[in-house]
């Protein structure tokens, strides 16, 4: 089938009138829009206020004319006490957004004290948010406690239209997560009427929708009841189809035959009513169609994004272990890309590539490919358990129905793919399908645990982390038995997924249409290859190299095919899109794999890999062969033969000119700057005077280097809430002259760190005869090879190294924040402990999640 995704905007009046208003009238003003000319035009209307027309009529509020957003509220301690800890109910509605911005919003005071938040709780004075309630840690003497939260404002005047500030269409728009599953929809106050004017397919028309009540904005309030109705007007006739009574919070489905009308022009309404009192009476509608038959063979299109999986622990790629049985008979009807690339050791960004086709950084806020899916009229649908994957990330945009459960085996994530794909087996879908599987804690579940456990290491306990791991090597524990017991246990997690996912495929292949498959990673797992653990430390290939496959509906001809053809995740994009013969898509960073899929010969192309979170900052390209990495702070470089050297062991990089790898390095990751240079570390006393240096030749920029890319113990993750330990403006402020010959450095609150000084010569000038000075008074700024050094005997240190220097972006936290206009989050206690038992939080804010001190409550979502 070939679908059109529609939205409604224009048209639009506010009402607050006790009664429905009457039917629109069709009067040619909007467009109509035929869903049945045939299948090269639409047979789907998705109902969206923001991308196309329609009518609709809204009552201005259903909340009543009484409330208003408490500025404070008193909360009676004694009632809730139990000791020093008082656990309240919490007295307002918060979604996953609102829980990681309340330590942001929200302030407790008790006997005039304002109480410290604490996401982990901890100390006599401090409040946390723990499932859906406040604890409040307060001495037995005091008695009550004063709430303000900034958001019970904006969670009464969402729900105003006069009030909100939004445009009636985004008014309207709005999405509901219920139970971790997310839909996007629409919400009307009641009464309201939307309609639209349509000319219904030929074959078998059908209205579906997925309704429920919205969430209040208080807890203590809800709805009496309210109902949905379906009509059609046809020649001024009105005739109720279906209705819907909502009287809960829960996601259902409500469909309905159009067949009387097929192949006509009519008006579709649908209206909101009012059952008993209008109080909190709001519809949400989730994934709103109008859709008919085409007579075309229906398309699927399946992305299986693969978490922490490594190729070379694939039978498929030549490993020892029958781990991925299945799988290796996807990959023999597949396009394989042997040289695929994720484009970081992690997961957000790799995903964030994967599901936009643009590169890590330039993907926040670009558009998804399931938005370009809905828009060519696919049903489309998302399951994830990873918590980076959640909506607070933006990953559900664009998708009908998106859901998160960290804690999902691979199982249940094919039992929802499989319940998906048979609720649309008579439309076109897509499915983006994510396995978590094989991450840390590796546990298979049944005797996949253990398939691969050949000596038994007795001491290993059932569940561990990777804190857990670091600790055993540190004090000698982590033998070549327990990294052996380990791996195998990694290995039995592909088994069990490789499992699942044949079950999934064997079950798509068995019903009516056609079935496109790509199946990924999105980084590899370092299994002491190179001395390390996990991931998101290192560029080396245990943790870089991706799966990447396509299948075809039907399979390749003849067998895989085994390509070469350089590749990375932004490539899925563009390739689908190829696939699928859409047109009409965003711009995208990868290139399309079809030819190479269908045997065209490679082509060289460079490959940008990046965006560490631990260890020490660094940069690499693959290019003509090789691949080079670079240290961000130290210039420290590394060249491998991939070739010749495919585990990346012999540095070439003493033996072999870096300069073609350094010019490609740049080109590769856009926004990244990287020249030959200087890199200037240094040490002063706050309040001491400016320094400044006299340069040999004129400096194109100059500036402080982000602390946080030298350290090696792991950046703070800003979109977590986790603060810098030190800013560039601690360290302090750099200026150059306008002739770029002169550059003062202003110490700041914290000044030690690095400088960074591009030339604009091609090469960076030795640092003999630079001079260095603090106001009139001359500093001995010695030679040191091609560089310089200075010690003073009251504390400043200044060194001078001449080198490649790379200048990073600005990264995902700080884009995040720029679209949004917000600071970086903070996360609840649930939150903060998964996080670090993922390995994704690290440091004293784990201490609590480890077993110091009260242990908040698993969350649901944790894997």
């Amino acid at each position: 089938m070939l679908m059109l995704l529609l939205a409604l905007v224009g048209g639009c009046t506010n009402s607050s009138t006790s009664g429905p208003p009457g039917p629109p009238p069709v009067d040619g003003t909007f467009p109509t829009v035929d869903l049945g000319a045939g299948p090269e035009r639409p047979l789907q209307l998705w109902l969206d206020p923001l991308r196309s027309q329609a009518r609709f009529t809204l009552a201005d509020s259903s909340l009543p004319a009484d409330i208003k957003a408490p500025k404070k509220l008193e909360i009676d301690l004694a009632k809730h006490r139990k000791g020093r800890m008082a656990t309240v109910p919490l007295p307002f509605a918060l979604d996953g957004d609102a829980r990681s911005r309340i330590g942001l919003e929200m302030t407790v005071t008790v006997g005039g004290r304002e109480l410290r938040y604490a996401s982990l709780g901890g100390g006599p004075f401090t409040w946390r948010i723990k499932g859906d309630d406040l604890v409040i840690q307060a001495p037995p003497s005091e008695k009550t406690a004063t709430i303000q939260y900034a958001g019970t404002a904006s969670l009464v005047k969402r729900r105003i239209l006069s009030e909100s500030g939004l445009s009636p269409s985004d008014f309207v728009v709005h999405d509901l997560t219920l139970d971790g599953h997310t839909r996007h929809g629409l919400v009307l106050p009641s009464p309201s009427t939307l309609a639209w004017d349509v000319i219904l397919p030929a074959k078998s028309p059908r209205f579906r929708a997925f309704p429920s009540l919205d969430t209040p904005p208080f807890t203590d309030q809800h709805s009496d009841g309210m109902s949905v109705v379906l009509e059609v007007v046809d020649s001024g006739t009105v005739t109720e189809v279906s209705r819907k009574k909502l009287d809960r919070q829960a996601f259902s489905e409500w469909s309905a035959a159009l067949d009387a009308w097929a192949g006509k022009a009519v008006t579709l309404q649908l209206r909101t009513e009012v059952e008993g009192s209008p109080d909190f009476d709001y519809a949400f509608l989730g994934s709103p169609t109008v859709s008919g038959d085409g007579g075309e063979a229906v398309r699927r299109v399946l992305v299986i994004g693969l978490d922490t999986t490594r190729p070379d622990h694939f039978g498929w790629y030549g490993y020892s272990r029958d781990t991925t049985p299945e799988l290796d008979a996807l990959a023999n009807q597949s396009a394989v890309f042997t040289s695929a690339y994720t484009p970081a050791p992690r997961t957000r960004p790799s995903f964030r590539s994967a599901t936009t086709g643009r590169n890590p950084l330039d993907a926040v806020g670009a558009k998804n490919i399931g938005a370009v899916f809905q828009e060519h009229g696919f049903a489309t649908g998302g399951v994830v358990a990873n918590i980076h994957l959640q909506p607070r990330f933006d990953f559900d945009e664009g998708f009908d129905t998106w859901q998160f459960f960290g804690k999902a085996e691979a199982n249940e994530q094919v039992d929802r793919a499989l319940s998906f794909f048979r609720a649309n087996a008579d439309r076109d879908a897509y499915m983006f399908l994510h396995f978590m599987d094989p991450h840390l804690r590796y546990g298979a579940p049944g005797p996949n645990r253990d398939v691969f456990v050949t000596d038994p290491d007795p001491d290993l306990p059932f569940a561990f982390d990777r804190q857990q791991v670091i600790g055993w090597e540190r004090s000698g524990q982590l033998d070549d038995r327990r990294k052996a017991h380990i791996t195998a246990l990694y290995d039995g997690e592909l088994r069990f997924t490789s499992r699942e996912i044949g079950r999934l495929v064997d079950a798509l292949d068995a019903m009516p249409g056609k079935t496109l498959v790509v199946v990924h990673s999105d980084h590899g797992e370092e299994l002491w290859d190179h001395g390390g653990f996990e991931h998101n430390h290192t560029l080396y290939r245990e943790v870089t190299n991706a799966v990447l496959w396509v299948r075809p509906p039907g399979g390749t001809a003849g067998g895989p095919v085994r390509s070469a053809q350089p590749a990375t995740l932004a490539d899925i994009a563009p390739t689908l899109y190829d696939f699928a013969g859409f047109e009409a898509v965003p711009p995208t960073d990868g290139i399309s794999l079809r030819p190479f899929a269908e045997g065209a010969e490679p082509k060289p192309r460079d490959i940008g890999i990046a965006h560490l979170r631990y260890g020490l900052d660094r940069w690499a390209v693959v290019h003509d062969g090789k691949k080079y990495i670079v240290a961000t702070g130290s210039g420290e470089e590394e060249l491998y033969d991939l070739g010749a050297d495919p585990t990346e062991h012999r540095d070439l990089s003493k033996s072999v000119d870096p300069t073609p790898w350094r010019q490609a390095l740049a080109p590769a990751h856009p926004g990244l700057r990287a020249g030959m240079g200087w890199r200037i570390t240094l040490s002063t006393r706050p309040g001491s005077s400016p320094l400044v240096l006299t340069l040999p030749s004129p400096a194109s920029d100059a500036d402080v280097l982000d602390p946080e890319t030298l350290l090696a113990g792991g950046r703070a993750n800003q979109a977590w809430g986790e603060v810098p330990r030190k800013t560039p403006p601690e360290v302090g402020t750099v200026a150059l002259s306008p002739d770029g010959r002169t550059l003062t450095f202003t110490p700041g609150a914290k000044p030690d760190g690095v400088i960074w000084v591009l030339f604009e010569a091609p090469d960076a000038p030795s640092a003999k005869g630079t001079t260095l000075s603090t106001g009139e008074k001359p500093l001995d700024l010695s030679a040191n090879g091609d560089g310089a050094r200075y010690v003073g005997a009251t504390g400043t240190r200044v060194e001078i190294t001449p080198g490649f220097v790379v200048v990073p972006p600005p990264d995902e936290a700080a884009r995040m924040a720029a679209l949004s206009g917000d600071e970086p989050s903070s996360s609840d206690d649930s939150t903060t402990c998964q996080l670090c038992r993922l390995g994704y939080i690290t440091g004293d804010a784990c201490d609590v999640c480890e077993g110091s001190g009260e242990e908040p409550d698993e969350d649901p979502s944790l894997h």
